[in-house]
């Protein structure tokens, strides 16, 4: 191996196996990196910011939207065989479908899906905050280990995430929960411990907009982030270890890296 090729192994890149030809590309010449060879596979070095992102980030929300169209009423499902008492409403996983879909129609399993699909938007952030903090970390600080600058990115990433989806995904739970035999009071009914006016003949905008008010009338914006220490706790700290894992992974096979 040459010494220009042992300083090029200790530069820092992310890359994906697809065709150069990909309308997701523009042209960045990257001056004696342009494409790896691996056995009889050629790689070709990808970055964020190489990609157009007027097809990238349309393209990544419509693939969230397609995926999560297919398991939402899965998740829905999953929400209330958890949430119930014992097994006073469902029994098993087909019962669920089947008592949700005769009681409240097939669209009962779908409650909240609009809501939960501003989650893209957190998938997106996710990859966004990632690369520039990597890039920031290697272009603007004499922080030198790209495996450390995986990390922090990663942590962040991570962080950032949360913070847009934790809140989404409250509104998205309480929505689900509506058709769970919610007990009713004078005031109206009552769903996960807050109290909404009657839904009855209401869209679900109505809905959400009733739960959002409800929310924060009754909590404030805390009531928005109960369990954003936890995911923090949980997903960050993975986030950062998976970044962290794969530039090892990458120094190990000799991979080149740009940044």
């Amino acid at each position: 191996m040459s010494a220009d090729d042992k300083d090029a192994i200790t530069q820092d890149v992310h890359f994906n196996a697809i065709a150069k030809s990909s309308p997701l590309f523009v042209n960045v010449p990257v001056a004696g990196v342009e494409s790896l060879s691996i056995g009889s596979d050629s790689i070709t070095v990808v970055e964020l910011r190489m990609m157009d992102k007027r097809m990238y980030f349309p393209l990544t929300a419509l693939s969230g939207f397609t995926i999560r169209s297919i398991l939402y009423p899965f998740t829905l499902v999953k929400t209330r065989l958890q949430l119930q008492r014992r097994l006073s409403v469902y029994n098993s996983l087909h019962d669920a479908f089947r008592k949700i879909v005769a009681s409240e129609g097939p669209r009962g399993l779908y409650r909240g899906f609009w809501i939960s699909n501003l989650m893209i938007i957190s998938q997106m952030s996710y990859i966004a905050t990632y690369e520039s903090v990597r890039t920031y970390l290697a272009e603007r600080t004499s922080l030198t280990d790209r495996r450390i600058r995986s990390l922090i990115a990663g942590a962040c990433a991570s962080v950032i995430g949360q913070t847009t989806v934790v809140p989404i995904d409250v509104v998205s739970q309480h929505l689900q929960l509506l058709g769970l035999g919610a007990r009713q009071s004078k005031k109206g009914r009552v769903s996960q411990n807050i109290v909404i006016p009657s839904l009855v003949g209401k869209s679900r905008f109505y809905a959400a907009q009733a739960i959002v008010s409800a929310l924060y009338r009754q909590e404030g914006v805390r009531g928005f982030y109960k369990g954003y220490a936890a995911s923090l706790m949980t997903y960050a700290p993975g986030s950062a270890m998976w970044w962290l894992f794969y530039d090892i992974y990458c120094g190990k096979h000799n991979i080149v890296h740009l940044l």
